[in-house]
């Protein structure tokens, strides 16, 4: 049998980091988040968190990841929600891949929600993918949250038209129609102020987006109404 004293070495330096490891304040933190979590304690697992992030930058990354599971599994309360963005806000690197998303999912369900807390996750993901929120929440059905995600993209992107539009169509589901009207009001206020900007208003161009052409019956009126004015069965009107 062969006896290394280089494998002996290696073996106790790895002892030593283990054990120095261990003695780092930042990781005896970041166990005792841990053991909050666990607890259900999340407004103490947030400050023991927050403090380990700032004494070393990885931290966040592994208390970022078991918040992001707890979330997932688990039935989360107001308190413990608002005591997640309060950590998060103060911490504005302390993030891991979805967990702004778990957060919005969360938070849009409760009924006084307060979207403007909400606003820089948001921004993080993008109104694209907040809208996505909503529209799988619109989707079953789950009108109320669903309108408090667009609510949120919309404050990303004000302007976008096809936005405005989903959410004029998600308030008309809910029965909301004074709302629902709002909306589409404000959607052609949208338009006419691109058709001003573009100096459109007596030229006989419009712009279709790309959300006419998924549906065939969109495309199917389009093609009729071109082909029949390039035929004369009907004049050449500009398009209201």
């Amino acid at each position: 049998m062969k006896f290394s004293f280089g494998g002996v070495r290696r073996q106790l330096g790895r002892v030593k980091m283990a054990v120095v490891r261990r003695r780092r304040p930042d990781y005896i933190l970041l166990k005792q988040g841990h053991s909050s979590v666990d607890a259900h304690n999340i407004a103490e697992a947030m400050q023991h968190y927050v403090q380990a992030s700032k004494m070393h930058t990885d931290n966040k990354f592994i208390a970022g990841q078991k918040l992001l599971d707890y979330i997932n599994g688990n039935e989360i309360s107001k308190g413990d929600l608002n005591a997640i963005i309060d950590g998060l806000h103060t911490s504005p690197d302390f993030s891991v891949a979805d967990l702004y998303e778990a957060v919005i999912r969360k938070a849009i369900v409760f009924e006084d929600c307060d979207i403007s807390r909400l606003t820089k996750f948001a921004r993080d993901l993008g109104w694209g993918r907040v809208s996505e929120i909503g529209s799988t929440l619109l989707g079953d059905g789950i009108h109320e949250p669903a309108m408090r995600a667009y609510d949120l993209a919309a404050a990303l992107d004000p302007s976008n038209v096809g936005l405005r539009l989903q959410m004029g169509i998600t308030e008309f589901l809910a029965g909301h129609y004074k709302a629902a009207e709002r909306h589409w009001v404000h959607t052609e206020h949208i338009r006419s102020s691109e058709r001003h900007k573009w100096g459109l208003e007596n030229n006989n161009t419009r712009f279709m987006g790309h959300t006419w052409f998924p549906a065939i019956g969109h495309v199917a009126f389009i093609d009729t109404h071109l082909k029949a004015t390039a035929l004369g069965w009907r004049s050449d009107e500009q398009p209201k």
